[in-house]
């Protein structure tokens, strides 16, 4: 059961000298003495007396809808006052009906329609609470209040709708932002909630998960800990949540904790386990291996074994690559290798940090020919192609409601720099768009789309606002003129995905800094390439995508931009594919982020991508 707090806004009595731009009439001299009245007899608690005296007024032939609406809106306020919801919707209910029938503050309709709807779902009458807030919206005419679509969400989560509860419960976080409000703890509960209903298991984990950092007690770990007991396939994510869990509250409470659960009885084996280990435990995991140097020929290998740690295994490493890992301490990962000699490093960390390195060699041997090392250069890369950037940078939004950035037009203009500086990027063929609007943007594509060919390379930047509609799997783009309310005026991950699939050139590499950029990807990757040389893939047609995060948002003083100038900067080798560059800067943007970016890289699935690289190739030095 979700659990709501809210509360009920009422508009108090108004004079009906506010601000509107309907032409209401005036409330006359007689009516407003009434009103008067009656306020002051129901704020010194004679409700009944005041209600009464309203009522009698109300039964003047003459009142104009002014009046009434306002009339009304007094006795609302007194049965509120004696905390009769029913009586106070019906009076609210009037007050809408007069302006159904004649000319009312809208104000007065704005407030009197919220009041009703929020009454009717504290009732717990949920079909009629969006009723009313449809009828709102109607009159408000743009929702960016986050509370009202939690209360739409909540309303249609109690009625079983998970489907339109879950959308309208992706929106509030946007909003909020854009409102410069802080998420919310229920409204960030609610998502995962309604993760779970939908059998999102990993949207549901990570909310979850979020919620325990953002707002940590104990009830959301033991929500946590008991999902995780549905399955061994989260024995792993167990053992690291006991270790935060023991962080915060202690061994004792550890302990506690894990007697909550039935599941983990006296005689389990875990349950004994974790009895067993203390703050004392400095034993590392023991780690067995299948073999130790062999020979072997294919370029991929599962490397594979068994880690034992009575306190808990939390993770096993092969070569710096989390390892798949069940209850039993069996893990598996798949690596590619190099022709030669290939160090492997195995690790394992128990719940108490300990840690245990196992290392061992594998040779691979390639027979019939002499491979080339996975991305290191040909010395002399031949290349009649020509380099061409798109950098779009959008800090400044419209729209009010979306929230200005300070990066994005510094961080374009810095890789235009460095491209230009020390890469094979003529300046004439950079095209920097500042603040652009849908159509700019749109255009340039255009223009790459009939001027571009083989002979042609295009690296696209875009670095501002991202949005991810869960409704229609669907990421965007805001350029500066977007509304917030208008999808038409952003720009599809299916449009630009069309503008890359027909841009004909050799290669293109997109590089997006944005919230939900991973949704570019049909899929991600980074180990499935085969072991070429950069002439090699530099030969082969590619559209391949790095993102700085998945289907989360991103911060505006981005790690991710850094990382990538940075070693773009630092790079002194001849050539450089994209992957190579990815696999370099990743680890230092995951280490430094501080909302747990996990930069992505791809191919652009459908739009031509063969298998090879973009290579970023350094200025030759005269």
């Amino acid at each position: 059961m979700i659990k709501t707090i809210f509360l009920v806004s009422i508009l108090l009595f108004t004079s009906a000298t506010e601000a509107s731009d309907r032409k209401v009439k005036p409330i006359s001299k007689s009516a407003y003495k009434q009103m008067l009245k009656a306020q002051e007899l129901i704020e010194e608690g004679d409700v009944r007396g005041g209600v009464e005296l309203l009522q009698k007024h109300l039964t003047k032939k003459r009142l104009n809808a002014n009046e009434e609406s306002q009339l009304w809106n007094l006795v609302a306020y007194g049965y509120y006052k004696a905390e009769d919801n029913p009586k106070t919707i019906a009076a609210y209910k009037e007050v809408v009906r007069v302006g159904r029938e004649g000319v009312i503050t809208e104000a007065l309709e704005i407030n009197s329609l919220r009041a009703i709807f929020q009454l009717l779902y504290a009732e717990e009458d949920y079909e009629n609470a969006l009723k009313y807030m449809k009828e709102w919206e109607w009159v408000v005419g743009d929702n960016k209040d986050p509370s009202v679509h939690y209360l739409r969400a909540t309303a249609l989560y109690q009625l079983g709708s998970f489907d339109d509860a879950l959308a309208s419960a992706q929106k509030i976080e946007f909003l909020s932002k854009a409102a410069g409000i802080e998420f919310a703890e229920n409204h960030a509960y609610l998502l995962a909630e309604l993760y779970l209903e939908m059998g999102q298991t990993e949207n549901h984990i990570r909310s979850l998960q979020r919620v325990i950092d953002q707002w940590p007690a104990e009830n959301y770990y033991s929500q946590l800990y008991s999902f995780y007991l549905t399955s061994d396939d989260y024995s792993g994510r167990r053992s690291d949540l006991l270790r935060e869990y023991r962080n915060s509250y202690g061994d004792a409470a550890t302990n506690n904790f894990l007697a909550s659960f039935p599941s983990l009885d006296e005689g389990s084996e875990f349950a004994q386990g974790y009895e067993i280990a203390s703050l004392q435990d400095t034993e590392p995991p023991r780690i067995s291996m299948s073999r130790g140097i062999s020979v072997v020929s294919a370029a991929k290998q599962v490397v594979s074994g068994q880690a034992f740690d009575t306190s808990g295994v939390a993770i096993v490493e092969v070569n710096g690559r989390e390892a798949s890992l069940d209850s039993d301490g069996n893990f598996s990962a798949e690596i590619l290798l190099a022709p030669g000699k290939n160090d492997i490093q195995v690790t394992a960390l128990d719940i108490f940090s300990n840690v245990s390195i196992k290392k061992f060699s594998i040779e691979r041997k390639v027979s019939g020919q002499v491979a080339i090392t996975p991305d290191i250069p040909d010395e002399k890369l031949v290349s009649n192609t020509k380099f061409h950037a798109l950098l779009i940078g959008v800090d400044q939004y419209a729209d009010d409601s979306l929230v200005d950035l300070d990066q994005p037009i510094n961080d374009a203009r810095s890789l235009g720099e460095i491209l230009v500086g020390n890469y094979a990027f003529d300046q004439e063929n950079i095209s920097f768009l500042q603040n652009p609007n849908r159509d700019q943007i749109l255009d340039a594509l255009d223009r790459y789309t009939n001027t571009l060919g083989e002979t042609d390379n295009l690296l696209i930047f875009y670095a501002g606002h991202g949005f991810w509609d869960s409704q229609t799997d669907q990421g965007y783009w805001l350029p500066a003129d977007a509304d917030s309310d208008r999808r038409r005026d952003w720009i599809s991950n299916g449009t630009l995905v069309d503008y890359i699939n027909g841009i004909k050139t050799q290669h293109t590499l997109l590089i997006a800094d944005a919230c939900f950029s991973g949704g570019i990807f049909k899929s991600r990757s980074i180990e499935n390439a085969e072991l070429r040389s950069s002439q090699v893939l530099h030969n082969i047609p590619s559209r391949k995508a790095i993102t700085s995060g998945r289907l989360n948002e991103v911060p505006d003083q981005s790690v991710f931009v850094e990382y990538l100038l940075k070693y773009l900067a630092l790079n002194e080798r001849e050539a450089v594919t994209s992957r190579r560059l990815f696999s370099e800067f990743r680890t230092a943007v995951i280490n430094n982020s501080p909302t747990n970016q996990v930069p992505q890289f791809g191919e652009v699935r459908g739009t031509g991508d063969e298998g090879g690289d973009f290579i970023f190739l350094r200025k030759k030095e005269i």
